[in-house]
């Protein structure tokens, strides 16, 4: 098949991989949600991480490049609004054009249509747990590229007997292989891990029904900051009515983050759902509105 690249920027803001900064970040995005409408201050924002506002506004910081206001307005609904706006062309005839879509190169490498029949049938699969910014995080790749990547809950022994289950129960058929020191190097390109250096494009192996890999070619088309509607999706595949289709194909997306399912949202700027919960899917958009405001002032 014909490979196709998407380009990324010379390198991420923010950095921060810290358990202890990811879980100060989710707190913090909790406290904010479950006060809306209603008087929520800094300071009691910031309580609820157990952090002073001054060290909550240094872990923001490091860990999106985001000062605390600038965080409180990412994760609200009149930014997403406001990103659905003006991302309307963000899938026009040149979808490059509106900017990078991650920090690294992006190279689907194959794309393999795997219907119920087969479930990973002839395939092996090697997987290893990595920090990330927004959690634990479980890599598996193929001998083409990344085949899958998903997100360990807060209790880490039985988060990640789920994450991985849930993987193996996508594909029963595939053989599985823990090795993660082949999947370290991808890792860290992905997350920007310490000691990571620019490498070439990050392979893919796509795995899905017809429908679902249009999707997410689709979602690899969206740059970096922008959000757009499942609608907005459904009419750049020619399929203007199928926007409940596009949202259970974009909740299938078995490569959480690298293809970016979380910058799909309802056309009324709704988060809609995200497999990982919400509040991480709110913390990769206030993530990577720090990468998109960093890039913006180069």
């Amino acid at each position: 098949m014909q490979l196709k690249i998407q380009r990324g920027t010379a390198q991420s803001a923010g950095g921060s991989t810290s358990p202890a900064d990811c879980d100060a970040v989710q707190r913090a995005i909790a406290a904010l949600v479950a006060s809306a409408g209603n008087p929520c201050g800094i300071g009691d924002v910031a309580a609820n991480t157990g952090l002073g506002v001054a060290e909550l506004e240094r872990l923001l910081g490091r860990w999106c490049g985001l000062s605390l206001a600038e965080f409180v307005h990412a994760i609200g609904a009149g930014y997403a609004r406001d990103r659905l706006r003006a991302s309307l062309n963000a899938l026009g005839v040149d979808p490059t054009a509106g900017g990078p879509i991650h920090a690294f190169d992006v190279q689907i490498a194959s794309a393999i249509t795997d219907e119920d029949r087969r479930r990973g049938a002839g395939l092996d699969i090697t997987y290893g747990f990595h920090a990330s910014p927004f959690g634990e995080a479980l890599l598996l790749m193929t001998e083409g590229g990344i085949c899958g990547l998903a997100f360990v809950d807060e209790d880490r022994a039985q988060g990640r007997g789920n994450a991985l289950e849930d993987m193996m129960g996508r594909w029963p058929r595939a053989r599985f292989r823990e090795a993660p020191r082949d999947t370290g190097d991808l890792a860290a390109r992905i997350f920007s891990l310490p000691g990571s250096s620019p490498g070439p494009c990050v392979p893919l192996t796509l795995i899905g029904t017809p429908f679902d890999l249009q999707v997410w070619q689709a979602l690899l088309k969206i740059p970096l900051g922008a959000l757009v509607s499942y609608t907005q999706i459904a009419q750049y595949l020619r399929h203007p009515t199928a926007s409940r289709a596009v949202g259970t194909a974009n909740g299938r997306n078995p490569i959480s983050f690298v293809v970016p399912c979380h910058r799909a949202l309802r056309g009324d700027g709704s988060l809609g759902g995200y497999y990982w919960g919400l509040t991480r899917k709110r913390a990769l958009i206030a993530w990577e509105a720090g990468q998109a405001h960093a890039l913006s002032h180069r």
